[in-house]
């Protein structure tokens, strides 16, 4: 959701006012998505300004998803990071944790991102702490090993957590 988020002109034209002219790709026009989290994480209020500018439009494009999906009877999975922080968390009926040691988890996402350690651990400190995430979860999955490992751990909770409606 956040990159068709970042299609709608309205949302692109704030970033622009809040972040500069440098956030748009020579390219294309387009969001140039790792100059823009370079600058909007590099400090708590820029990311507290990304996500108000960005947030509701991607929950709003969320929302259709679920409802059409919903309506067609269909269980919604949504994968973000920020539920706590968005403060979203009444909206689920079930919120799952998957959590894993710090270094992997910079590891895993500075290469996913093709970002840097660093952008990952700034993108770390404007969030929730991962044991408060943890406490305030439903559920928690310990991801502390190999991608199977993951698969047979959701495998489980997903068979779990099937029957809640």
């Amino acid at each position: 959701m956040g990159r068709l988020a970042l299609l709608n002109r309205e949302v692109i034209k704030r970033l622009i006012h809040v972040f500069g002219q440098s956030i748009i790709s020579a390219v294309d026009g387009s969001i140039d998505r790792k100059e823009l989290s370079k600058l909007a994480f590099s400090s708590s209020a820029g990311q507290r300004k990304l996500t108000s500018i960005t947030f509701p439009e991607i929950y709003r494009l969320s929302q259709e998803h679920f409802a059409l999906a919903l309506n067609q009877g269909k269980t919604v999975v949504f994968d973000a990071a920020m539920i706590f922080e968005w403060e979203i968390e009444p909206d689920f009926d079930v919120i799952v944790v998957v959590n894993a040691a710090e270094d992997q988890i910079i590891k895993r996402a500075a290469s996913k991102l093709n970002t840097t350690s660093d952008d990952i651990r700034r993108r770390i400190s404007v969030q929730i702490p991962a044991q408060e995430k943890k406490f305030r979860a439903d559920r928690v999955i310990e991801n502390d090993g190999n991608i199977k490992d993951l698969e047979v751990k959701a495998e489980k909770m997903w068979k779990e957590l099937k029957p809640i409606k």
